[in-house]
């Protein structure tokens, strides 16, 4: 068995470009030559456009700009006038340590580890969908996990394809551990399906992490004694808009399939004959209806028109969340994800990746 702790993983850097950046958030944002708004205006800048990040503190974004002379410049931008976007590989390590060494410690201690089942095609939850859990999360096809064996104690959700560790049975309830959770967590048992796992039964060694704050996706190899980072994709995440969209939910999920394309519908309560689709190429499921995968396009849209499209949702990857839940990528790097999970078929004409796969989400 690998036992990963945090100071035996080293993070190796491939050779391609991280691109760091700050989106700007208003019309007109000034660009300073010094640390200072009494420093000179050198440039201004409108709303939406994208700028290299060199550094940033709580005051000021150091950033690259083209002059009027068409060179690259360094100025300064006020923090608080734009949104930086970063690749937090940090972050993500602690991530996949926290996910890792929980998996080691529950099969040392003989316990089963398990992906939660939830996914319904309606996105509705166990209770009201509008309803945010404990911890303000709103999220489509989830289970309600207790603190404690009563339907009166807080509560939170946790979305399809989570990764669980059963502890035992308390009365009616089904009591579990949580990556990233103190304690445990109790679930009524005749509400509580779960896939078995005998996949894992040592570290995941290729994982996936999609970072909400900073809309970027960044996968990772296990080598050794080392977590190398094999890409860095641009992203666009979900939404909330109190209705049928959702943020992509946090938590740490098990691929369980994939496959070439996705179909969506705008309106799957519709009869066949009357839905309105499109699909999106290269689709990596990780929970309930979410999936990682390419630029979403309509059937209808041909020629330019699709073109078109294609390039406004392009433009928005790595900027805003803006998606209904799943992860957005170029449909470049979502062949990349989609081949280096290694797929294989199944008899029943799906697709799965060869080894597990996990996907992290974090904050």
């Amino acid at each position: 068995m690998k036992k990963i702790l945090l100071a035996l993983v080293l993070l190796v850097f491939s050779t391609f470009s991280q691109e760091n950046y700050v989106i700007i958030k208003s019309k007109n944002v000034k660009i300073y030559d010094g640390l200072s708004t009494d420093s000179a205006i050198v440039s201004k800048i409108s709303s939406g456009k994208k700028l290299e990040l060199i550094e940033y503190d709580d005051s000021y974004a150091k950033i690259m700009y083209t002059d009027k002379a068409g060179l690259d410049q360094v100025g300064y931008i006020k923090r608080n006038e734009v949104y930086v976007r970063e690749t937090n590989t940090e972050k993500a390590i602690s991530k996949i340590e926290v996910l890792n060494n929980f998996i080691i410690k529950k099969i040392s201690e003989k316990k089963q580890l398990v992906t939660t089942i939830s996914y319904s095609y309606s996105q509705s939850t166990e209770g009201s969908k509008d309803v945010a859990d404990s911890e303000g999360q709103r999220v489509a096809n989830a289970l309600k996990f207790y603190k404690s064996p009563s339907t009166k104690a807080k509560w939170i959700y946790l979305g399809d394809n989570s990764i669980v560790a059963i502890e035992g049975q308390e009365k009616e309830y089904i009591k579990v551990s949580i990556p990233d959770k103190e304690g445990f967590y109790y679930i009524k048992k005749s509400l509580f399906k779960y896939s078995k796992n005998k996949s894992i039964t040592d570290i995941v060694q290729k994982i996936i992490v999609v970072d909400r704050l900073n809309q970027n996706t960044q996968l990772f190899d296990f080598s050794s004694t080392t977590f190398v980072l094999s890409k860095v994709s641009k992203s666009t995440t979900g939404y909330d808009n109190k209705n049928n969209s959702y943020k992509t939910p946090i938590g740490y999920f098990l691929v369980s399939n994939v496959k070439p394309f996705m179909l969506y519908y705008l309106d799957p309560t519709k009869d066949e004959e009357e839905k309105m689709f499109g699909r999106a190429q290269y689709a990596v499921r990780f929970s309930g209806g979410y999936y990682l995968h390419g630029i979403p396009v309509s059937d209808e849209l041909k020629g330019k028109e699709r073109e078109s499209a294609l390039a406004r949702v392009a433009s928005k990857l790595g900027t805003h969340p803006s998606s209904h839940g799943c992860v957005r990528n170029s449909n470049e790097n979502a062949k990349f994800i989609y081949d280096w999970t290694n797929p294989i078929k199944q008899k029943n004409g799906n697709f799965i990746p060869k080894n597990p796969v996990a996907v992290i989400v974090m904050e």
